[in-house]
């Protein structure tokens, strides 16, 4: 068992289950900026009770700043 999050180019990420020995998609998360390609996901840790989304390209402090994302995790 366990869950998998593939980051995507645009705004956002995937999260599949493992169920059974069978990968599973089970929703999406999506980038709260949304506007230019950011590669929201390009980096993600997992934690318990967390995750973490980097997105490499985002321009909210200067251009192509980057930025991290914390979500947490459904209890």
């Amino acid at each position: 068992d366990g869950v998998a999050l593939i980051g995507g180019v645009q705004e956002t990420a995937y999260a599949f289950e493992n169920a059974a020995g069978t990968w599973v998609f089970t929703g999406e998360i999506v980038s709260p900026e949304t506007g230019d390609v950011e590669y929201f996901g390009y980096s993600i840790a997992q934690g318990e009770g967390y995750n973490v989304f980097g997105a490499l390209f985002d321009d909210e402090g200067a251009s192509d700043a980057g930025a991290v994302f914390v979500k947490a995790t459904d209890p």
